[in-house]
């Protein structure tokens, strides 16, 4: 009954956002982690497109973000159409041009306040489930995997996960957790929260607790930032107790992490210990595996340096090498720049995107998202959930511009690429009391 009502404000065609919202973000990683149907996420990547269905559109062009997104969609073009080899066009459709369109399309779409309050509504009713998947990959899956002593990958809620371990995604269910507490915590700030967003807020943070994603310590910062007013910055009382709860909950994080996931040789470690395995592992500059073909962040960097910049600059460095041309499921197609390496030299979604689409696509990217910031920044708000979407949208921004150098996986990945496409769905064009 609850669910019901819930979707009662999407009636007509605007059920599409409700049914985009449970097919991306529950039933493609339920697939693909329990039934082991990777395909699935393919759909994940196209079911998007069905916004397009949604009546009520903003004109094209009418907001800078189009216009953005437009030109994103004309350099992709240029490049599929010049850079990228004939054998991996199609698959450059699947992973750069559909959901760039997909993008543009719910950037014009525009929600009624009613609307706006059941998408929060229903935001908040996946982020509750997601809890007993997470307990249930704490307890049983994570233990139960041949891959390590204790998998902490495959705790990823239905966010999905690779059925043969060592491989989850649980940044993408931070990511998604972390969104929502912005919205609640503003919601809570104004006054206007409710016990059902509480029971929320500790659901998010008991996930937390049982999933190793140490970009979390990050990520709480950049919530505290996205639901403080301009004018708060600047009263030291209200750093000063922001800056004391940030303190706690990365010391009380770090004693839980270093407890429950030191096993095996770094069992019984102090908590000192853990920090200083942590700062290793990251410092790595040349971590390069040949036999699984891991490559660390700082070394996919570093190899991306030394071919486009310290070899000389050329066109390729500009403008890529071709879309999908890093991808190292393609190290078997000689048109790829990947091809015949040993190594995932393009571990990251940086990495991906200086090989693919060169220094010139990732200025695109990194202005759009720089303007995107600026505009929710400056946006008025009155009601309610325009001003929950508008921190949580400033929380997204940021953490888009780091996931970035910390994963891949808001590329790759359809499940997480869709909170960015919910992001635009929710923010990106300008709220109307429109008839449905």
């Amino acid at each position: 009954m609850m669910l019901l009502n819930i979707l009662a404000p999407f009636r007509k065609a605007y059920y599409i956002v409700p049914f985009f919202m449970f097919f991306n973000f529950i039933f493609v990683g339920l697939i693909s982690s329990y039934l082991e149907v990777s395909q699935v996420y393919w759909l994940g990547a196209m079911v998007p497109l069905l916004l397009l269905l949604c009546p009520n559109k903003a004109p094209l062009f009418s907001d800078n973000i189009q216009l953005f997104l437009f030109f994103w969609l004309v350099y992709l073009g240029f490049n599929w159409l010049f850079l990228t080899g004939g054998s991996l066009k199609a698959i450059a459709i699947k992973d750069y041009v559909i959901p760039s369109i997909a993008m543009l399309i719910a950037s014009r779409i525009i929600l009624t306040q009613v609307q706006l309050a059941a998408l929060y509504k229903l935001i908040r009713f996946i982020v509750l489930i997601q809890l007993p998947f997470v307990i249930s990959q704490f307890f049983i899956t994570a233990r139960a995997s041949t891959a390590r002593t204790f998998d902490w990958d495959l705790i990823s809620g239905t966010f999905g996960f690779n059925p043969q371990g060592g491989g989850g995604n649980s940044a993408g269910l931070l990511l998604f957790l972390c969104f929502y507490c912005t919205m609640a915590v503003k919601k809570i700030r104004l006054k206007k929260g409710t016990y059902i967003d509480v029971l929320a807020i500790l659901s998010c943070l008991a996930s937390v607790f049982m999933m190793e994603t140490k970009i979390v310590v990050v990520l709480v910062i950049f919530i505290v930032i996205s639901i403080l007013e301009p004018k708060e910055f600047f009263k030291p009382k209200i750093i000063l107790g922001s800056s004391l709860f940030i303190t706690i909950f990365i010391a009380v994080l770090v004693t839980n992490y270093n407890s429950n996931f030191s096993t095996g040789s770094r069992e019984g470690r102090s908590v000192v210990e853990y920090i200083s395995n942590i700062s290793e592992s990251y410092s790595q500059e040349d971590l390069i595996d040949y036999s699984t073909g891991e490559v660390s962040r700082q070394a996919a960097i570093d190899i991306w340096f030394a071919n486009n910049v310290k070899q000389g600059i050329s066109l390729n460095t500009l403008f890529g090498y071709g879309l999908t041309s890093s991808k190292f499921a393609n190290a078997n197609n000689i048109e790829a720049v990947v091809f015949a390496s040993p190594i995932n030299f393009a571990a990251s979604q940086l990495t991906i995107y200086l090989w693919d689409v060169g220094l010139f696509g990732v200025l695109i990217l990194a202005l759009f998202l720089c303007y995107l910031f600026i505009k929710l920044f400056k946006r008025k708000t009155i009601h309610l959930y325009d001003t929950a979407f508008k921190s949580g949208g400033l929380f997204l921004i940021q953490a888009c511009m780091l996931f970035p150098f910390y994963s891949n996986t808001m590329h790759i990945n359809s499940v997480t690429f869709s909170i960015f496409i919910l992001l635009l769905l929710c923010t990106g064009s300008q709220r109307k009391e429109v008839v449905t």
